[in-house]
C-alpha cells in the first residue's frame, strides 16, 4: 500500500513540473526578444543609408532603428524573464507543498510518532526562510522522489499497539 501511496503523489509531482517547461519557453522568447530588437536596429539602418540624402528621414529612421531595441529590450527584460522566472518560482513552491504533503501522509501511514512528524515537517518550512538555520532534522526532509523513508520508532509505543510497524 506505501508504494501505491508513493507512486500517486510521484505521479501528481511529475505532472507539476509542466510549469518549468512552460518557463524554460518564455525564458527562450526573452533571450530571442534583444536579438530581435538589433535585427529591427539593423533594418532601420539600411533604411536610413537607402534615405540619405534628406535630413529628415535619417533622423526619422535612427529613431525608429533605436526604439526597436528598446521595444526588444523591454519585451526581455520586463515582460517574458520576470513571467518566466515567476513561473518557476511558483513551480517550486508547489513542488515543495506536495512534498510535503507526501511526507506527511507517509509519516501518518507509517505510524510514526507526531512529535517525529512535526519534526520532519519543520524541517520543510524552515528551508523556505532564507537565513533561518535548519535544525538537525533526522531523518533528513524528502529530497527525491526515489529516497525511501525509514519509520522511526516512537520513543513510547502506545498501549493500545500490539504490533508496532518498527518490530
Amino acid at each position: 500500500v506505501r508504494g501505491r501511496v508513493r507512486a500517486r503523489v510521484r505521479d501528481g509531482l511529475v505532472g507539476g513540473r509542466q510549469g518549468g517547461a512552460d518557463a524554460k519557453v518564455l525564458e527562450g522568447a526573452g533571450g530571442c526578444g534583444p536579438t530581435i530588437g538589433v535585427l529591427g536596429t539593423g533594418i532601420g539602418l539600411i533604411d536610413v543609408l537607402r534615405q540619405f540624402s534628406t535630413v529628415s528621414s535619417v533622423a526619422y529612421g535612427l529613431g525608429t532603428a533605436f526604439v526597436s531595441t528598446i521595444y526588444g529590450l523591454a519585451l526581455a527584460n520586463l515582460i517574458l524573464l520576470p513571467a518566466a522566472h515567476r513561473m518557476r518560482a511558483g513551480v517550486a513552491e508547489a513542488f515543495q507543498i506536495q512534498a510535503l504533503i507526501m511526507e506527511g501522509t507517509l509519516c501518518v501511514f507509517d505510524r510514526i510518532h507526531p512529535a517525529l512528524v512535526r519534526q520532519r515537517l519543520s524541517c520543510f518550512l524552515l528551508q523556505q526562510q532564507p537565513g533561518v538555520p535548519t535544525p538537525a532534522c533526522s531523518p533528513a526532509p524528502f529530497d527525491s522522489l526515489t529516497q525511501v523513508i525509514t519509520p522511526v520508532p516512537p520513543p513510547h509505543p502506545h498501549p493500545l499497539d500490539d504490533h508496532p510497524p518498527w518490530h
